[in-house]
This record gives structure tokens, C-alpha cells and sequence, in this order.
């Protein structure tokens, strides 16, 4: 029963170790040949000058505690590739398997010289030299610095006080403290970093998560109460100067009188109503506009009665003096300029952040104008056009307040069209 602890915290500390070797580069390794000595022994001879095969060969005594065998056969091994760090750690576990310390040590220094980030090599060193634990603990702390990870700087602490622990009077003693501080701001500094981190990513997620409700919310508003209906007020400002022309049955002083003599701009009422289909909408409205204004013409005057005064009969003369004629103007009064049109509009809402949307569209509009007169002297001047536009709503749960622009940019109603209003969905 005892050995299922000690067997999890075997186990345990591989997976530590597994772990920390991902931080650190690794040598050129040769490949495990799974064969005995025996197998081996008759591809001796023809394979002396290959290390790879002479370090499966020594490997194998090894597995046997062939020590003596081991030790020969791996030292050719190096002697022909002296500069390969695996080498000389296999030569290493050799001969500290063989108790051999002093020629152990020799080769896991050589295995660190020629390849320093070799982590199996320095672990099997501090066993049999417990004053590379410094040296140890330097590699992390610099892996630590490098990485910012805070495993490698707990790596880094637990070698420093190793080392301290195992080397009461030990030349670096003073610098493995200033190592140990050193790892512990480091260590700080990860944190921080880390919460800066996790806090810039949790910013990221609530704005993702806004984005998505946004989305819904849009999704919901559009395939919703998707009919409409609205009212509005608009002022129309004319490119054009229009003209009324006087009726051929008519007479008066002038034959025209030009729109922008009475005024520069026309406002009109609108009824609406229309569609939402996904991010298009479609509104058709009718627009009727009263506009009032004094603009008095005159006909020319004509008699209408005629009176004498001192009149003297002689005979069969008559003498007429002081004859007076009775004229009447004949005059009418202009009341306003009204309106009456139809407007059809395709819009696509490109931005949908509740409570706006901002849009653009394109429009169409037929109808007329003409003059409110107590007896119809003018022609109505018939209008059409096509423009664009775009504006902005703001949504308070069903009820949309409507502010937009169009401009017609051609036919006869060219020009400038300012709307605010209102639209209920249901």
C-alpha cells in the first residue's frame, strides 16, 4: 500500500522534468538498436569506424553490467565523434553506473561544453557535483528572463538554494541570494504581466460578447414586427425655379410668376409605411404640402357703370357735362403653394448599434405642385425625380424617431429633401 504514493510522486517529478526539457534545446541523438551483445558481437568488426553502432554496442553491455565492455566500446565511440554531447553523456551514465564518479563527471562537463542546454546531462552532474547547482540555476534564471515563465524561475530558485543548502561556504553563495531576489521580482513581474493579460483578454471577451448580443438584437429587430407606419415633416428645396403659367382662358397682368418669388423652399406632410426584409427596408409615403403666402395680381380694371351730372336739353341737343365712369379691379389673392406627391425607397441599414442605425437609400418620387388660388388662374407644373440619400434612427424599443436627407439628382423635383418623423413596427 505505501508504494502507490511514492510511485505517483515518481511520477510526479518525470512529468515535471518531461515538461522543463520543452524550454531547452537537445542534442543530436543515434537511434536505439533493440539488440543483445550476442546479436551484436558478429557486426563487431565491420562497423569500428561507426559511432552510432559502437554506442548501441556499449549500450547494450551496459544493459548487461557489462561495465568494463560498456566503458571500452563507448569511449571509441567518442574518440571518433569528440565534439557529440550525447555521446559523451551516454559515456557519462557508463561509467557512474560503474561507480566511476571522477571519469562520470568528466564526461557529463564535456557533454555541457559541447551542448550547455543539455538538462539530462546537468541533472545526472549535480549528483556526483552539487556546485553546478549554481550553474544550473543560472541557465534557468536566464531561460526564465528569456521566456517569462514562471516555472523556470521556481526551477531557477530551487538550484540557487540548493546550492546554498549544499555548499555552506561556496564561492557564489552571496550571488545565488541576489539570484534567488532576482527571480522572485521576476516572478512578480509575470503576475502582473498575467493580470494585465487576463484583464486585456477579458475586455476582449465582453467585447465579443457585446458584439454577439449586438448581432441577436439585430437579428431580432430585423425578422421581428417587421411592417411599419410613420408620419413626417420635410422641406423640399427645389433646384429648379419653377414657373406657372397662366391658363389660355385666363387674364391677367402677368402670364408667370416664378416659385422662388414666393418662396425659396416648400415644407410638406408625409404618410408612411413600408417593409423590414433583413437589412433592407422599404418605404413608400405620400407627401402633401401647404404652404401659405400673399401674392396679389391685378387684372386690367373695366367700367362698370357710367353717371352724368349738369345735364342741358336745348331743343334736340343734349348737353352732357361732368361724366363720371364707375371702373372695378378685378384682382385674386394666391393662398399658398401646395404639393401633392408619392415617394417610393429602398434603404440599407448598414450599421445597427441599438439604440441607432444609420443608412443609406435610393428614392423615387412623382406628383405635382401648384397654387392655391381663389379661382384657378395657373397651370400645376407636374414633378418626378430620382436621388439618393441616407440618415440616421434611433430606436426606443418598437418606436423609430427618423432623421434623413435625400437629394433627387435628376428630373423635374431635382433637388434637396430634408425629413424628420416617426415610424411604429408592429
Amino acid at each position: 500500500m505505501r508504494k502507490i504514493p511514492i510511485f505517483i510522486a515518481l511520477f510526479a517529478i518525470f512529468l515535471f522534468a518531461q515538461e522543463l526539457t520543452q524550454y531547452f534545446s537537445k542534442p543530436e541523438e543515434y537511434k536505439r538498436i533493440d539488440k543483445t551483445l550476442t546479436q551484436m558481437v558478429g557486426e563487431l568488426e565491420s562497423n569500428l569506424n561507426n559511432p552510432e553502432f559502437l554506442y548501441n554496442y556499449a549500450w547494450s553491455a551496459y544493459e548487461e553490467n557489462d561495465f568494463e565492455t560498456a566503458e571500452n566500446y563507448i569511449e571509441k565511440a567518442v574518440a571518433l565523434r569528440p565534439q557529440n554531447a550525447f555521446l559523451h553523456f551516454k559515456a557519462g551514465q557508463i561509467y557512474l553506473a560503474a561507480d566511476d564518479k571522477e571519469n562520470a563527471q568528466k564526461h557529463f562537463e564535456k557533454a555541457l561544453e559541447n551542448h550547455y542546454e543539455y538538462i539530462d546531462a546537468w541533472v545526472e552532474l549535480i549528483k556526483i557535483a552539487p556546485e553546478y547547482h549554481y550553474n544550473l540555476a543560472q541557465l534557468y534564471s536566464e531561460k526564465a528572463h528569456q521566456l517569462m515563465e514562471t516555472e523556470l524561475a521556481d526551477k531557477a530558485i530551487e538550484h540557487y538554494q540548493n546550492y546554498i543548502d549544499k555548499n555552506s561556504d561556496g564561492e557564489f553563495i552571496e550571488s545565488a541570494r541576489a539570484g534567488i531576489r532576482d527571480m522572485n521580482l521576476l516572478k512578480s513581474e509575470i503576475e502582473s504581466k498575467a493580470r494585465i493579460e487576463r484583464a486585456k483578454a477579458n475586455r476582449q471577451q465582453e467585447y465579443i460578447d457585446r458584439k454577439l448580443a449586438q448581432k441577436r438584437e439585430m437579428q431580432k429587430f430585423r425578422s421581428t414586427r417587421r411592417r411599419f407606419v410613420g408620419f413626417g415633416l420635410s422641406t423640399f428645396s427645389p433646384s429648379d425655379n419653377y414657373v406657372f403659367r397662366l391658363r389660355e382662358d385666363k387674364q391677367s397682368l402677368t402670364d408667370s410668376i416664378a416659385l422662388k418669388e414666393i418662396m425659396t423652399s416648400i415644407s410638406e406632410y408625409s404618410l408612411n409605411g413600408g417593409y423590414f426584409v433583413g437589412p433592407f427596408i422599404l418605404r413608400g409615403a405620400f407627401l402633401i404640402g401647404q404652404n401659405g403666402v400673399k401674392f396679389q395680381y391685378v387684372k386690367d380694371s373695366v367700367i362698370v357703370d357710367t353717371s352724368y351730372s349738369d345735364t342741358l336739353i336745348n331743343g334736340n341737343d343734349t348737353t352732357y357735362g361732368d361724366t363720371s365712369l364707375v371702373k372695378r379691379p378685378i384682382h385674386n389673392l394666391i393662398g399658398g403653394v401646395n404639393t401633392l406627391r408619392f415617394s417610393g425607397e429602398g434603404i440599407y441599414n448598414f450599421f445597427y448599434a441599438n439604440p441607432l442605425l444609420l443608412y443609406g437609400s435610393a428614392s423615387f418620387d412623382v406628383g405635382y405642385i401648384y397654387l392655391s388660388e381663389k379661382e384657378s388662374y395657373f397651370k400645376s407644373i407636374n414633378l418626378a425625380g430620382i436621388g439618393i440619400g441616407g440618415g440616421v434612427m434611433l430606436r426606443f424599443g418598437n418606436f423609430l424617431i427618423d432623421l434623413n436627407y435625400r437629394y433627387n439628382l435628376a428630373g423635374s423635383s431635382k433637388g434637396g429633401i430634408l425629413s424628420v418623423g416617426g415610424m411604429f413596427k408592429f
